[in-house]
């Protein structure tokens, strides 16, 4: 694959192609392609609670878990933060 062989990662953008919407559970699984990242959001609470999340795979994810005990793996901030129930 193209990505591979530059070392460029491969995200997909399940937030709306996921969860069955294609006829599998994700866009990536209909092409039999497994990206790097994928990022998923308004089917992991049926479009009523503003939640997301991203799959990564198992180097990233490592590449993230170094450092101090006390620091956060992944520091950042979200649309919905403000939203009590999320």
């Amino acid at each position: 694959m193209t990505c591979d062989k530059y070392g460029i990662l491969l995200i997909f953008d399940e937030v709306i192609t996921a969860f069955g919407r294609l006829g599998k559970s994700s866009a990536a699984e209909y092409f039999e392609i497994e990206p790097d990242m994928i990022t998923c959001a308004k089917g992991l609470a049926n479009g009523v609670v503003p939640v997301g999340a991203v799959r990564v795979r198992k180097p990233i994810y490592d590449a993230f878990m170094q450092g101090p005990d006390y620091s956060i793996e992944l520091p950042h901030g979200c649309t919905y933060s403000g939203h009590p129930l999320a």
